[in-house]
Parts: C-alpha cells; sequence; structure tokens
C-alpha cells in the first residue's frame, strides 16, 4: 500500500457507550452486525480500559482530554468540595478542568463536530458544531453551538423521558423490552438521521457521534443480551433484539459511507457492560464493627439512627416494608436513600464515600496525610482485602488502590484516599443498620435492581487509510489514548501533559516512518470555559436522571 497519501483527510469518531465485546463479537458471528464486523476484519481492534471509576462522566472526560481524572477533576457524576468530602452539584462541561483535544484541531483550523458527546452539556464555543450530550435535562434551554443550530433540530431528543418525574425507581417505570427497544430504536434512528444531515450540510474535518442508546439497552436488558448470545431467549424478543442492532449496524454502515473513503473511523466505547452484583457488601456497617466508624448517639432525625436505636436490623425492616403497599414503600425508601450516615467525626477515622457500584471510596476524617494516617491506611486496606463473603468464602474486595496510585496531577486530593475495587458480583452499599454485612441486593420491597453494570473493558476498532489489518485484538488500550492518537492521525503534536499515548500499533509502519509521532511541551491548561452551568431546575431534572439510571442511589 501507499502510504504517502494514506492519511486521512476526515477522521469519524462513533461512540457506542457501554459496549462491550462479550456481546458485539457474539452478534458479529450470528450475522447481525456485517458492516461493525467488516471494519474490525479490516482493521485492529481490542479492549479499551476505561477510568478509575468505570463511569460515564470521569470517563468521557479523560476522553476528552486525554488525561486521567487527577488533572481534569472530574471523578464521579457530582462535583465535590474543596476536601473532596461532600457531593455538589452534578457535573457539566464546565467542571472538565482540562483542554478537550478538539481546542487544539480549532487552534489548527480543523473543524469539529460534536453529536450527543457527554459531558458536553452546556455547551461551549468550539470551531464546528457542538449537539449537545448527557448529563443535561430533557428539554435543556439551549443545547447546541451555535445556539441556531438548533432551529434545525426541532424534534431531537438527548434522552427518554423514563426516568423522571421525582418517584423512586420502580421496574414498571420501564416499559417491557420490546416497548423498551422500539422507543430506543425510535431515537437512535433519530440521532443518526440527524448526524448524517450535519454530515452533509455543515463543514467539518473530525466528527464525533455517540450512540448513548447501547448503554441504556446493556442496563435494562443485559439479561435478554446474555440469553441471546447463548441462544437462549425467547423467539419473539430474539427477533426484537436483532433487529435493533442491525438498525444501528446500518446508522453505522451509513455513517461510515457518507465520511467518504479517504476517512479514518474509530468506533469506542468509554466502558464496557456486564451483570449487575447480586450481593452488598455494607461498608459502612463494616466499617463500625472494625472499629473505624463511629455514629453521633442522638442524630433521631435520620431513620438510620431509629433502626439502631429500636434494635432492628434494615434487613428485618425490609420484611415489614413487603406488607405495605408498593408506592408506599417506594416513597419511604426514597426517604431514607436521601439520608446521610451521621458520622461521628470525634470518634472517626474512616467512613465510605460512594462512587459506583462495585467501586468504593474510604475517605479518612483526618484528611491530612501524616505518619499516623499512613498507618491507617495500610490497616484498612489489608483489612479490606480479608474481607469474605461467609456463605460462599468469596473474597469481596479484589483490589484497593491508594488515590495516588489511582490518579496523579492536581485534584487527586478531591478524590477519596483510598478506592476500592469489589468482586464485581457485590455492590458497595452505604447504609448501617444490617444484620449481616454481605447480604443479597434484591429487596424483599419489590424494588428493581438495573440488570446490567459498568465493567472496565470496553472496545476500540479502528479503520481505514494507514491501520494496520490484524486480525488477533491487540491489548493495552486505555481510554486516554484516544485524545493523542486523533491528533497525531490528524497530522498535528501531541501536548506533552496529556496521559494517554499514541496507539502505534495499530498504523501501518510505513506512515509512522513518514509522520513519526511528535509532542508540544504544554502546561497542564484549564478549561475552555464561558457558558452558564445548570439552572436549579435543571440541577434537580438531571439528579432525577441519574437516579432512574441507576447512578445515584
Amino acid at each position: 500500500m501507499n502510504t504517502s497519501d494514506s492519511a486521512p483527510q476526515r477522521l469519524l469518531l462513533i461512540g457506542l457507550d457501554g459496549a462491550t465485546f462479550d456481546i458485539l463479537r457474539p452478534l458479529m458471528q450470528m450475522g447481525c452486525l456485517p458492516r461493525l464486523a467488516r471494519l474490525m476484519e479490516e482493521g485492529s481492534h481490542g479492549p479499551l480500559l476505561s477510568t478509575i471509576p468505570p463511569l460515564t462522566a470521569p470517563a468521557w472526560s479523560t476522553f476528552h482530554t486525554g488525561v486521567n481524572p487527577g488533572k481534569h477533576g472530574v471523578f464521579d457524576f457530582f462535583q465535590t468540595t474543596a476536601e473532596g468530602s461532600q457531593r455538589g452539584g452534578v457535573v457539566n462541561s464546565g467542571s472538565v478542568r482540562c483542554l478537550p483535544f478538539w481546542h487544539y484541531l480549532g487552534q489548527a483550523g480543523k473543524r469539529v463536530g460534536l453529536v450527543n458527546v457527554p459531558m458536553t452539556y452546556p455547551p461551549q464555543p468550539i470551531h464546528g458544531f457542538v449537539v449537545s450530550g448527557m448529563p443535561a435535562p430533557l428539554r435543556p434551554r439551549n443545547f447546541t453551538y451555535p445556539p441556531e443550530l438548533a432551529e434545525r433540530l426541532p424534534d431531537y431528543k438527548i434522552d427518554l423521558p423514563y426516568f423522571l418525574g421525582g418517584r423512586e425507581f420502580q421496574a414498571e417505570y420501564v416499559p417491557a423490552a420490546n416497548r423498551l427497544l422500539k422507543d430506543l430504536g425510535t431515537l437512535m434512528q433519530l440521532r443518526g438521521e440527524h448526524t448524517l444531515r450535519l454530515m452533509r450540510e455543515e463543514p467539518w474535518d473530525v466528527l464525533m457521534v455517540v450512540f448513548t442508546e447501547t448503554d441504556r439497552v446493556g442496563h435494562f436488558l443485559w439479561a435478554s443480551l446474555e440469553k441471546l448470545v447463548q441462544g437462549e431467549v425467547e423467539k419473539q424478543l430474539e427477533l426484537t433484539l436483532v433487529a435493533w442492532f442491525m438498525a444501528l449496524d446500518d446508522l453505522i454502515g451509513r455513517l461510515v459511507a457518507e465520511a467518504g473513503a479517504a476517512a479514518l473511523t474509530l468506533v469506542i466505547s468509554d466502558h464496557g457492560m456486564g451483570p449487575s452484583a447480586t450481593r452488598r457488601f455494607y461498608v459502612n456497617d463494616w466499617l463500625l464493627q472494625e472499629g473505624f466508624l463511629s455514629l453521633r448517639r442522638h442524630a433521631w432525625t435520620n431513620p438510620n439512627t431509629w433502626l439502631r436505636g429500636l434494635g432492628i436490623s434494615r434487613d428485618a425492616a425490609a420484611r415489614l416494608l413487603s406488607l405495605l403497599p408498593r408506592r408506599l414503600v417506594g416513597a419511604l425508601r426514597s426517604k431514607v436513600g436521601r439520608i446521610d450516615v451521621p458520622v461521628d467525626n470525634s470518634r472517626s477515622r474512616a467512613y465510605l464515600q460512594p462512587i459506583y457500584e462495585f467501586v468504593a471510596g474510604i475517605r479518612l476524617v483526618d484528611g491530612s496525610l501524616s505518619d499516623k494516617s499512613e498507618g491507617l491506611l495500610r490497616e484498612l486496606t489489608e483489612s479490606l482485602l480479608s474481607v469474605i463473603a461467609p456463605e460462599t468464602g468469596d473474597r469481596v474486595v479484589d483490589k484497593v488502590y491508594r488515590r495516588e496510585e489511582a490518579y496523579h496531577g492536581p485534584y487527586v486530593s478531591e478524590s477519596p484516599h483510598l478506592i476500592a475495587i469489589l468482586n464485581p458480583d457485590f455492590v458497595a452499599n452505604h447504609r448501617v443498620g444490617n444484620k449481616a454485612l454481605v447480604g443479597g441486593r434484591r429487596e424483599i420491597s419489590g424494588a428493581a435492581m438495573v440488570a446490567g453494570a459498568h465493567r472496565f473493558e470496553g472496545i476500540l476498532i479502528a479503520h481505514g487509510p494507514g491501520i494496520k489489518k490484524q486480525s488477533r485484538p491487540h491489548f493495552g488500550f486505555r481510554l486516554q489514548d484516544i485524545s493523542p492518537s486523533v491528533l497525531h492521525l490528524m497530522r498535528l503534536p501531541v501536548p506533552d501533559h496529556m496521559d494517554g499515548r499514541v496507539l502505534q500499533e495499530v498504523i501501518e509502519a510505513g506512515l509512522l516512518e513518514q509522520r513519526p509521532v511528535q509532542y508540544v511541551s504544554t502546561d497542564l491548561p484549564g478549561p475552555v470555559g464561558g457558558g452558564p452551568g445548570l439552572t436549579a431546575r435543571e440541577e434537580a431534572e438531571v439528579r432525577r436522571q441519574l437516579k432512574g439510571l441507576g447512578y445515584l442511589s
């Protein structure tokens, strides 16, 4: 191949939020994804390691910037205080405290289009156009840049409205599988058609669209997806799922065709997906038992304290609640879930700071590190790694990182002191007053459990001029590698503050010889800035949406 002209004139990025090869590869083998399979067969691919935690806000922020959360400052869906000890407002585009890769493309005169990329609301000025993605209200006051672009998208929707309304999330609030797939398919088709029209009508050099619908299917229909790839799903649902993925594959093919033969295509996901945890690890109860945590004795405004004072475990309370009407149970559980554990700071040494599902943060009450706290961190780490589920003998905690091991940069102090990665069949729960430290996650009251949860391994598929053709998967890809790789593929130097590397193993050797990777010296930059944050109404609406999607207890 003559590589002298093989550098792409355009670059197309397709995000399949939450996609995993565990599902995509069997679907390719079943013939459901011929266009995606062709991209993989004619290019390079491999698992793409997400951030700690593998959560939308920090993961996409790392994708944008090429740096770890310690440099961009987004660790969760919520902002933190200066000490990182309390959750604040919902993060938004202005929360990312580092420049995105499209800033450098714009400086070089490259025009960029972004459609539904998470962490782009409210939209910031860009050399190109933006159609914002989550977290955002369903009816935002301004979701595009330039603002007048919204007039050309009168029927555009960021997400579906199932999860709004302030109610405790229950399974009956989400339609049955066939209806859910139909609604998500309609939304996906609408997003794809608008993207194709913008590709034709707007000038662009780099364009990205993210289909968050794949994440919703993974969360709410994971059990059905597993049965589908195992050949065990009910026939009508199988037909509906296959049709849904074939429609997605058709959109991918049309997007690639519209970009043109000279364009390079990257298909990525911000994280993978797997089954939700079936068991709970009550971390604060464990900290109480081990002597790391003490509660305020008279915090009678807190239901957790009522139960402890009456000698009633939360397990017994759940059995009592099962006798009440479901709507009343939902309201009561919602109220209890919003109340913090009443930590007695004067007698406590550490407490749980929830992060995401099987990723738990442990924060020291005395945040200043000293010789004494170093010993406490070692003690906590050893104790966490020794927790065993009594019924099965399984280890509950797989790995414990100090925050300085997981992150580096000016915002590391906003993270908990320890980050515990649990066995993914366990979810970290902050509530106290439970009879057992490890228990079943499904509650007797009948509250719904989201079927799928995030995993660390997402996907990367690279295809086009100058990309190696390799059938075997590559390993060692990280989400922070995408930004520097995009800049290099668009013939720009890589800012040396980026933590990621250019994925040279997927690029043909001849092209790398002609255009070796170049770096430019930069200081760690701040955000682009500009534009307002979320209004109080938008903040409340986004919180309800995150609760419905299972990201907020």
